[in-house]
């Protein structure tokens, strides 16, 4: 039988074996049960040499962004997503210490098209006048072509969609202005967006569609992404898709415009089909679940916001059954995202382009649900909120790890480019996503280090490049009618090897029980397993100054009961049963590997937060006072003043602004005592008042440049 006749026939066993595969993993999930969580291999897709490969010269994009999905609280659990691991994660990378620099959905989306952060963009809030599609139109990110991604992308060849959720608020109209990039930009509109069954979409800012009231929204879109995949393989050109639902999003009435913020909104809406779904699940609790802030915190908030006014308490107004309830809802509405994500990893398969696509899965921000004594919601800049899921899988990169690499949303839009070809522009905030360097020798990705290798400002020419250690958190609070409105901080997230509340030992042993509590209240990747914890970790990174040619590491698993092990610097290796423990004998413990994440926030009322993650990942022993952190407060707050108004390669490396050039590399170089002199002289970051709106409010020594 010739090749031409024997091909559609191995086209359709393909489909089909790919089709059981993922009808059995949705299966498992409906019946509560997944097997590989229960200790089996992961079922791989069938190969794409099934079908004639049409690989390309330069790879494709699928970017997954959906809305609101916490890190923190165990959506992503393998339990509640198992195509999300079974196809990205155990073939690929997970990075799960990513923060997003603004925890809400507008200012994070834009900085995901681009690579700005929120104080470049200037798209401060979801709703007008700050924030929204009515800001996007007075601000037009999208005219700047040297940072807006989709025009990037086009310049180089690649065709651009974009389907579901855009920016909050898009509508169109007679004479309405479209966004530039897009090959094809079919999003939902207001007051459709968050409606989950009956969704409206305008293709290209044309005629709205109104779907009917049985039509799932997630569904809609799935099969939306399968039709311009199609399309786009058959353009014959590299292709961008971001495929945006709006899962786990509350479900909102009418547009969070028109309905004064959370009133208008209630639980997320999963499909039919998964309405019974995880019926015994809990929302996990850490030692901040329904644990006020401090009241001189609360004070400062009611005598500088309108919460006094209004007669809002700043605090939770669920119950926990309500809490739970809506937990139960949020899983059950990801199950449809699941599912699509497996229909797009078989069609890529099914059209021979999967071996040539990188597949990337986040959200645009975390949430809390009862943390800190906060009903739901974000815009906070505690872990819960800012910490988000971060899967990639594509060619030349490893398969089945997991990185402690601090990434952030800016430098999402960056690595796309590198992986493009494409040289990043000067003027954009993010750093790609060094895979090359974060990953040891055994497991190094089959990428050239030439597209990371990026121009700093400060570096020495041919010196060592640039790590990401540091992220900036910043808010401007616009909700009309919540106790927080009109609030706006400054914050510094920082992840160093410079520990300044106790000894390796001490930071090992707290991670060990952090990992044992977080188990035990339901959470494997979360509330106990942070940063380089030692009963789910691989590899702190070459961020802390590891030399990563020493360990072995894989596992896409990130269950505590797991055998797996990692290898210490003599060779041996211990279990992660060992490290769950915290036995002193765990691989983590024996390695030498310390590290921590310190969050420093600056709040516009006069309040200031240092929080050292490692020691204390729930976030409720302020350490500011301590007299140990004197020196590392002095230097958070100047790189604070560097970050809050840095610009392209001053945000991609900061410290140069702080001691001069080619002098510092990674915040733990900075607390060198020799400049504790010349750091002390720098003037702290003060506030003058609480605003919604980005003014000219603050007191710094850095202005720019």
């Amino acid at each position: 039988m010739t090749f031409s006749r024997l091909a559609p026939l191995l086209l359709l066993l393909a489909l089909c074996i790919d089709h059981s595969f993922v009808g059995a993993q949705r299966k498992a999930v409906r019946e509560g049960k997944d097997s590989i969580s229960a200790g089996k291999p992961p079922l791989p897709l069938t190969p794409a040499t099934a079908v004639p490969s049409r690989v390309a010269t330069k790879p494709s994009f699928v970017v997954v962004l959906v809305d609101d999905l916490d890190q923190l609280l165990n959506s992503t659990d393998r339990t509640y997503l198992p195509l999300l691991h079974s196809l990205l994660g155990d073939q690929g990378l997970r990075l799960r210490n990513m923060a997003i620099s603004s925890s809400t959905c507008c200012p994070s989306r834009t900085s995901l098209l681009t690579g700005l952060f929120t104080h470049n963009h200037g798209i401060t809030a979801n709703l007008p006048p700050y924030g929204g599609w009515s800001k996007f139109l007075t601000t037009r990110p999208d005219d700047q072509s040297d940072t807006w991604m989709p025009s990037q992308l086009q310049k180089a060849g690649y065709n651009v969609y974009s389907i579901g959720k855009f920016l909050n608020g898009f509508a169109v109209g007679p004479g309405s202005v479209c966004p530039r990039g897009f090959t094809v930009l079919d999003a939902l509109v207001d007051p459709y967006v968050y409606s989950y069954f009956g969704p409206g979409f305008s293709k290209n800012c044309g005629t709205v569609q109104k779907y009917g009231d049985s039509d799932y929204s997630t569904d809609v879109i799935r099969d939306k992404a399968i039709g311009y995949l199609r399309e786009a393989v058959a353009a014959g050109q590299p292709f961008y898709m971001q495929v945006n639902p709006i899962a786990p999003h509350e479900r909102c009435k009418d547009s969070e415009e028109g309905g004064g913020g959370r009133l208008a909104c209630d639980n997320a809406i999963p499909a039919p089909r998964h309405a019974y779904l995880f019926r015994n699940a809990s929302l996990p609790r850490s030692a901040n679940w329904m644990t006020p802030l401090p009241e001189s915190f609360r004070a400062a908030v009611a005598a500088s916001t309108d919460s006094v006014r209004s007669g809002k308490e700043l605090g939770a107004v669920q119950s926990s059954l309500q809490l739970n309830t809506a937990y139960r809802q949020r899983l059950r509405a990801m199950a449809s995202v699941d599912e699509m994500l497996g229909d797009i990893v078989q069609e890529l398969s099914a059209q021979g382009v999967l071996d040539s696509t990188h597949i990337i899965f986040t959200s645009d921000n975390g949430y809390h649900m009862g943390n800190h004594n906060f009903g739901q919601g974000k815009t906070l800049p505690y872990e819960e909120d800012v910490r988000v899921p971060f899967f990639i899988r594509g060619p030349g990169l490893p398969r089945g790890l997991v990185s402690d690499y601090p990434t952030t949303m800016v430098d999402v839009p960056a690595t796309v480019l590198a992986l493009a070809g494409i040289n990043l522009p000067g003027g954009m905030d993010g750093y790609p996503i060094p895979f090359h360097r974060i990953m040891p020798t055994a497991y190094a990705p089959a990428l050239g280090a030439k597209a990371y290798d990026v121009p700093s400002a400060g570096l020495v020419p041919g010196g060592r490049p640039y790590m990401r250690d540091n992220t900036p958190i910043e808010m401007w609070i616009h909700t009309p009618g919540a106790p927080m409105n009109g609030v706006n901080f400054r914050s510094v997230r920082v992840c160093t090897s410079y520990l300044a509340f106790g000894t390796p030992a001490t930071y090992r042993q707290a991670m060990a029980t952090a990992s044992r509590n977080g188990s035990r209240a339901g959470s494997h990747i979360g509330l106990g397993d942070l940063l380089f914890s030692a009963g789910d970790r691989t590899t702190a990174g070459d961020a802390l100054g590891v030399d990563l040619d020493m360990y072995a590491v894989g596992s896409g698993s990130s269950s505590s009961s797991s055998s797996s092990s990692v290898r210490d610097r003599s060779g041996s290796s211990g279990s992660r049963a060992a490290a769950d423990s915290g036995s002193s004998s765990s691989s983590s413990s024996s390695t030498g590997i310390t590290g921590t994440c310190y969050k420093y926030n600056n709040w516009c009322f006069g309040i200031r937060e240092l929080y050292d993650l490692g020691l204390d990942p729930a976030e409720v022993n302020n350490r500011y006072s301590d007299p140990r952190a004197a020196r590392l407060v002095q230097r958070l707050e100047a790189l604070l003043s560097v970050l809050a108004y840095c610009k392209g390669d001053r945000c991609r490396e900061a410290y140069g602004a702080i001691v001069g050039p080619g002098r510092v590399l990674g915040f733990a170089d900075l607390m060198d005592p020799s400049y504790d002199s010349q750091i002390a002289a720098l003037r702290r970051f003060e506030f003058q008042g609480c605003s919604p709106e980005k003014l000219d409010n603050e007191l710094t020594w850095y202005h720019g440049g």
